[in-house]
């Protein structure tokens, strides 16, 4: 689906990333793992096409991201921000928010409103006309969230990536919503690559964990073998910060 080859990316003279090798299967959940500051923001994004490399090559499915048409490209790869009251305007209702890719996209016509309650029914939200015209204060953070998701997914997209998508909230609402990623994963059979300062949660999660350390990916496996026989002093230090927390049921 993916293939990431010998990116390096930097801000000013701050190296974030340094030829960084990574693929991602159809089908897959690959979790991205590091702590504040490692670079995994900065590739999730270079991923998704909101910012470019300043060497190497992202490919999808055979073909470079920069080849791709982007509106083209934006339905094939969305993505869930880390919090969704910067990323979703104040000014919008739920129905707006969700619409605004398909007005982009100039996809908006006579079955949008249908797609739209399809999408808010897909991540177990109301369809009725009072919370369609509610804007994003009149929401739960977890309520808010799952927004983002259907408004991710309205454009059937083949691959999803979710930025830190649980971070903020409480452990019960990121229980569950969790487990509606991977329902959603499964129900749809996209790929996902889900990034995580928690390598707790992205085992209960992923099918493969790569570990990024100091821009650089320092293990990259099977989680279950991540877990159980760590490789790396800083993956081994991860899961020893993971094991003094209290665990996420999903």
């Amino acid at each position: 689906m993916i293939s990431v080859k010998d990116v390096s990316k930097s801000y000013k003279d701050i190296r974030v990333l340094s030829d960084v090798a990574l693929t991602i299967d159809e089908g897959e959940i690959l979790a991205l793992v590091g702590e504040t500051g490692s670079g995994k923001t900065t590739l999730a994004y270079l991923i998704a096409g909101t910012i470019k490399p300043d060497c190497g090559e992202i490919i999808v499915r055979g073909r470079m991201v920069v080849d791709i048409n982007r509106k083209e490209f934006l339905k094939t790869v969305g993505i869930v921000y880390q919090s969704p009251r910067d990323s979703i305007s104040h000014r919008f209702t739920v129905f707006e928010a969700i619409a605004e890719p398909l007005h982009i996209h100039g996809e908006f016509d006579d079955t949008s409103p249908g797609r739209i309650k399809d999408a808010l029914r897909e991540v177990q939200l109301p369809v009725d006309e009072y919370f369609l015209q509610k804007y994003p204060h009149e929401l739960s953070g977890g309520e808010l969230q799952r927004v983002a998701i259907a408004r991710a997914l309205i454009l059937a997209p083949d691959m999803l990536i979710a930025d830190e998508s649980t971070s903020f909230l409480d452990p019960s609402v990121q229980a569950k919503v969790l487990r509606l990623l991977l329902d959603l994963q499964n129900e749809r059979g996209i790929s996902m690559l889900f990034v995580t300062h928690d390598i707790g949660v992205a085992r209960k999660v992923s099918d493969r964990i790569a570990v990024l350390h100091d821009g650089r990916i320092v293990e990259n496996a099977p989680a279950h073998r991540v877990i159980a026989n760590p490789e790396h002093q800083y993956t081994k230090q991860l899961i020893g910060v993971a094991k003094g927390k209290t665990d996420v049921v999903v």
